[in-house]
């Protein structure tokens, strides 16, 4: 890199969060290899810039093991804020993984920009972003087209970080799939997010696979269930979980309200015995059920 681009880099990390006017007044004239932290990522954002009808899937990332071409890595200078800029103004990206986010870069600028975005159906978080949620409200107030979301942490989603995804999901309407699997989801946190998910009769299909539900858990999955209006939910995966017979028995009103679902996955939960699955038949035996596959 030139010394002058280098300059440029370390002055970046100084300045004060850039909103989306500073980048909207730079943008024609910018270089992008003076503002990216290598010329991987300067191609990737030209590919966004000039709205790369192929270019459909972003993830961001520190892997380089894989060396996908759809990775942005973010290092120093403002990668983030103008790849959060680019994809504002982007029409084909269709698909987001936030794999990483480093430390003391432009984020808020990223999602600033982000919150422009009208084209990404999918979404997938991997890290907890803290603060950072909040900052994703007007892409999930605004964005229309994104169809499914997805919690993939490798920690647990704590108390703190299940209220912020509770904010979220209520600035969103058009949501079709929405997964939390293998999250570390507890209770206590599914009790927070349960709240906004009464407020989602569109969503079609829901994973909490792999979590650690219970019973109270159960109790604010059925309410939440229970109290949707005319519901869309055609799939509803509850496998390895911690659910046991009365758990089991919490959700029914709330499987008896979805009259479109089709598939109830409740294996690998090693503490429903035959007597809970008998608190199903309230559901199998309605006019209204519509179930097809049971496992």
């Amino acid at each position: 890199a030139s010394f002058s681009s280098i300059i440029i880099r370390q002055l970046m990390i100084k300045m004060d969060v850039q909103d989306y006017e500073y980048y909207e007044a730079r943008a024609k004239d910018v270089k992008l290899e003076n503002i990216t932290s290598s010329q991987h990522n300067a191609d990737i954002l030209a590919r966004i810039r000039d709205d790369d009808p192929d270019f459909t899937k972003l993830c961001v990332t520190d892997d380089f093991y894989f060396n996908r071409r759809s990775d942005y890595r973010p290092d120093e200078g403002d990668d983030l804020g103008w790849l959060g800029y680019f994809i504002g103004r982007s029409k084909h990206v269709q698909e987001l993984y936030i794999e990483y986010f480093p430390d003391n870069l432009n984020i808020d600028a990223f999602f600033g920009g982000l919150g422009h975005n009208r084209s990404i159906q999918t979404l997938c978080i991997s890290i907890n972003l803290g603060e950072g949620f909040n900052s994703l409200v007007p892409f999930l107030r605004n964005n229309k087209s994104l169809r499914d979301l997805i919690f993939d942490f490798e920690n647990s989603i704590e108390l703190q970080c299940a209220r912020n995804i509770a904010l979220l999901l209520g600035q969103q309407s058009s949501l079709k799939y929405l997964k939390f699997e293998e999250a570390n989801l507890d209770d206590e946190g599914l009790l927070e997010i349960a709240a906004t998910l009464s407020t989602q009769p569109q969503l079609e299909e829901l994973d909490l696979s792999g979590n650690n539900i219970s019973m109270d858990g159960c109790v604010a999955l059925g309410n939440a269930l229970e109290c949707m209006g005319n519901p869309n939910m055609a799939t509803l995966l509850l496998r390895s979980n911690q659910i046991d017979d009365q758990g089991l028995c919490a959700l029914v009103a709330g499987l008896k309200n979805c009259r479109n679902l089709t598939s109830l996955y409740l294996n690998r939960n090693e503490l429903i015995t035959a007597a809970g699955l008998r608190s199903l038949s309230a559901l199998l035996q309605s006019d209204r059920c519509c179930l097809e596959c049971l496992f």
